[in-house]
């Protein structure tokens, strides 16, 4: 019984670990963030999630301000 509630468990925490990574990588798309799927990663790798969302979300506005501001190449011509 408890082998079961342990395995019952983690498939959980993989579920909402590959939810958030594919959350964090359509939000960081959508802000225009340099490479999505680094983020997205960090948060699917397990227990990596846990250091990588809070680090996210407390730095996405920067992260997208950087990434906006600036010039691409077709800027400059």
């Amino acid at each position: 019984m408890a082998e079961t509630i342990v395995m019952v468990g983690l498939a959980l925490v993989l579920i909402v670990q590959y939810l958030g990574a594919i959350a964090i990588y359509y939000d960081a798309k959508r802000l225009g963030i340099e490479n999505p799927s680094h983020y997205s990663m960090g948060v699917y790798v397990p227990l990596g999630g846990v250091l990588v969302i809070p680090v996210y979300v407390s730095r996405r506005a920067d992260l997208a301000g950087t990434d906006r501001d600036e010039p691409s190449d077709s800027d400059t011509d």
